[in-house]
C-alpha cells in the first residue's frame, strides 16, 4: 500500500449491467512493518488508529465513480480501522450506484489511508491485503434496486 493519504488500486471490480444497483462489499485488511525484511505482522502499540477508506471508481485507483447515489440513502464509501493491539481489521461499505450507459460498466476498488497526525511514521506500519488474494475473507457483489 502507497503512503498515508495516496489513493491505490486494490485489484477489486465489479461489473454491473445497466441500471441502479445496492453494491455490498468487505474485507479483511492486515497490517505490516514496511522496514521489517521478514514482513513480519505487528501490533499498534500506542493509543493511536489507522483510518482505510474504499471506494469504487471508473478507473482503477481512481476517485469515488459519478455513478454512486449519494443523495438518495447510499453512502459513498467504505471504512475500517485498526486500533491498538490490532494486527487485523475489515473495511465495510455499501453504496448504490445508477450505471445509465446501455451497456455493462466496471468500478474498480479504490482504497486510502490515513492516521492522526504524529502519530507513528507512516513509513513503518502500513495495512495491506484489502481485496487482494493475500485476504481470503473478501466479497463484493451487487443486488438489482428501484
Amino acid at each position: 500500500m502507497p503512503n498515508a493519504g495516496q489513493r491505490y488500486d486494490t485489484g477489486g471490480s465489479i461489473t454491473l449491467p445497466p441500471g441502479k444497483w445496492q453494491v455490498n462489499y468487505g474485507s479483511v485488511m492486515i497490517l505490516y512493518d514496511s522496514t521489517d525484511p521478514s514482513n513480519s505482522y505487528p501490533v499498534i502499540t500506542s493509543d493511536t488508529q489507522i483510518w482505510v477508506l474504499s471506494l469504487l471508481s471508473d478507473t482503477p485507483g481512481g476517485a469515488m465513480s459519478a455513478d454512486i447515489q449519494v443523495g438518495s440513502g447510499g453512502g459513498r464509501q467504505g471504512a475500517g480501522n485498526f486500533t491498538r493491539g490490532s494486527k487485523y481489521g475489515m473495511v465495510l461499505g455499501s453504496v448504490q450506484i445508477y450505471n445509465s450507459t446501455s451497456s455493462p460498466k466496471t468500478y474498480y476498488m479504490s482504497a486510502f489511508w490515513t492516521y492522526p497526525a504524529s502519530s507513528f511514521p507512516a513509513t513503518v506500519m502500513r495495512p495491506t491485503g484489502l481485496f487482494s488474494n493475500a485476504a481470503w475473507e473478501r466479497w463484493i457483489y451487487a443486488l438489482p434496486i428501484n
